[in-house]
């Protein structure tokens, strides 16, 4: 269907059964629906809207979901594209400021005005490299992408399903680049390169000029995951350096704009932490608990999936010296069988919902789940599961 296409509300209001706590499955289509990666804000019109990655009609395009009406708008018309290009949709980032959406098709990153449905090539991707997420900060006059070789005629690659050629690209070392983009397509450079994976660049949300990447791969066969840069000066500094044993990750801006979240592990046991962005104070805390992928908009409250292992959303209160044992949201169940189907949890910007993804019901549909205020009359999770 073409761009500006209207579905009527597929939005069905659930209670959970363990939790009590109201869930909105936004989406019903029989196909995928998808929202963006956690890492990536898809909020935008005063936050009453959001972006997501659909497949509708035997094609993959971005939809826009009224949060008042339920009512869905398409807003691309794109071609059906091979994979990995159909499973990438989910790196796109929303300027909520300026409401646009910055997105890959193949080759091409675009910026598309969520009002108007207009868009524009504002960078093309040289053959041979294969890009990952997009991000920028509020009403940026940049974006950043980092892309690297393709290693797909070397060996097997499916990072998409069960990791497939994961470490080995970590391993090969592909030339890998930073690139900074203008937001109106009047040119791009590149701003970093190394022979190392280099991925997730994500942007300070209240500074465009500076940003964390990591060095992909497996946490424990990396040399180090996260790393700060000052794409003004070009300097670039290691963040929240492990010792030999110790691993860390799934790094997250806080809405402050100074701090980062992370979670990792080592001999001590697991850890949850918070760092400065220019790495002058670190503060892991003993944290005995299965995570998953997490976030959160500031140290009080964060929101984890439990991974693989994992049945239930699960929130943890800080209480001023250490994270309190976690209460359950709500179920996610989700299979994990793709990178899609991950259940990602992201607060909402008012920190009064949690977005997700679960494949519960056959196919991956978009979840939102409300946040009691006081979060001591939800479960404890281990009174629900032994997970």
């Amino acid at each position: 269907m073409p761009a500006g296409t209207i579905y009527p509300s597929e939005c069905v209001k659930e209670i959970d059964r363990d939790t009590g706590v109201t869930v909105w499955r936004l989406t019903s289509y029989r196909g995928n629906s998808n929202h963006l990666y956690f890492t990536n804000n898809c909020f935008y019109d005063r936050n009453t809207k959001i972006v997501f990655a659909g497949d509708r009609d035997d094609r993959s395009n971005y939809f826009s979901l009224d949060l008042k009406t339920f009512v869905i708008t398409q807003l691309t018309d794109l071609p059906r594209m091979p994979y990995p290009y159909d499973y990438k949709l989910l790196e796109a980032y929303v300027d909520s400021v300026r409401n646009c959406c910055y997105y890959f098709a193949g080759q091409d990153l675009f910026r598309l005005d969520l009002m108007t449905l207009q868009t524009q090539v504002i960078y093309t991707m040289p053959a041979g490299f294969i890009h990952h997420i997009v991000s920028c900060a509020e009403n940026g006059t940049y974006v950043y992408t980092s892309i690297y070789e393709d290693m797909s005629s070397r060996f097997a690659v499916d990072t998409q399903h069960g990791y497939v050629g994961f470490a080995d690209i970590a391993k090969a070392k592909p030339v890998s680049r930073i690139m900074k983009i203008n937001a109106d397509g009047s040119g791009a450079a590149c701003i970093h390169e190394e022979t190392c994976w280099i991925a997730h660049v994500n942007v300070n949300p209240k500074n465009e000029n500076e940003l964390t990447f990591c060095h992909e791969g497996p946490w424990n066969l990396i040399d180090h995951r996260v790393w700060g840069m000052d794409t003004v000066s070009g300097r670039i500094w290691k963040i929240r350096e492990c010792g030999k044993g110790d691993v860390i990750g799934h790094e997250y801006w806080y809405s402050d704009g100074v701090h980062l979240g992370y979670h990792g592990h080592g001999s001590g046991g697991r850890v949850m932490g918070r760092v400065r962005f220019d790495n002058t104070s670190d503060e892991p805390v003993s944290f005995p608990f299965n995570t998953g992928h997490i976030f959160s908009l500031n140290r009080d409250l964060i929101v984890g999936d439990g991974d693989r292992d994992g049945t239930y959303l699960r929130l943890w209160k800080w209480n001023g010296a250490a994270y309190e044992e976690p209460r359950a949201l709500c179920i996610h169940a989700s299979s994990w069988k793709s990178q899609n189907s991950h259940a990602h949890p992201r607060f909402s910007p008012d920190g009064k919902n949690v977005l997700f993804t679960s494949d519960r019901t056959g196919y991956d549909q978009v979840y939102l789940a409300e946040v009691p205020e006081d979060i001591s009359v939800l479960p404890l999770l281990k009174t629900l599961s032994k997970l």
